[in-house]
């Protein structure tokens, strides 16, 4: 997937005044917290992964508790793409209300397990009276039919259904905000949907 920098979200200066204490949830290959120390040189940054791909980051599973840092100890917490690994995601916006100090701020990013197009979610060719509602960008309508998706289609089908298995909450990126909120440690809660192309990209098509 596609690396979106820091800066990707917005001017995080404007929030956070140096020097600053991160920490990067599942940081993977690492190249969210490398950008960030790029972008503050002045900043601690600490990413946490299941397996050390990068020297000075820190093993962690997530699922299995607390994490280990004491109250209150970073300014901003990012994780991106956690939650089809994570067992109870209430449990760990909890451990992230417990890490950020107060005042600081949590960036969480999770992809629709529900394919759009054009802002309306893929169906079955042959589902033709099926609806939907909640999709990115505002589309609201019915699903779309697109030529040949019916794989694709069936293969998102089938990712949900073994994450269901493995127990795993696959509403979680459709109720992010109301789960920050019914927590009850966050203010000023912001909700931004966006697209991620998946896939080949159209040859000689081009998408303002």
């Amino acid at each position: 997937m596609q690396n979106f920098p820091p800066s990707s979200y917005g001017s995080l200066t404007t929030l956070l005044l140096p020097p600053l204490s991160v920490l990067d949830l599942g940081t993977g290959a690492g190249l969210w917290a490398i950008s960030m120390a790029d972008e503050f040189p002045r900043a601690e940054v600490i990413g946490i992964d299941l397996a050390p791909l990068q020297p000075r980051f820190e093993l962690c599973d997530v699922n299995q508790g607390s994490i280990p840092y004491p109250d209150s100890y970073f300014d901003l917490i990012h994780a991106r793409s956690m939650h089809t690994g994570i067992s109870d995601y209430p449990r760990m916006i909890r451990e992230i209300a417990r890490l950020l100090r107060p005042g600081g701020l949590v960036l969480l990013v999770e992809p629709s397990l529900h394919p759009y197009v054009d802002g309306e979610r893929l169906r079955l060719s042959t589902d033709a009276t099926s609806s939907t509602s909640n999709a990115p960008n505002g589309g609201g309508g019915h699903p779309i039919e697109i030529g040949n998706a019916d794989n694709w289609y069936s293969f998102w089908e089938t990712y949900r259904a073994c994450l269901t298995r493995l127990e795993i909450d696959i509403t979680v990126p459709e109720r992010i905000a109301e789960m920050l909120l019914s927590i009850g440690s966050f203010e000023d809660i912001i909700q931004r949907d966006g697209n991620i192309p998946v896939g080949f990209w159209p040859t000689g098509v081009s998408y303002a």
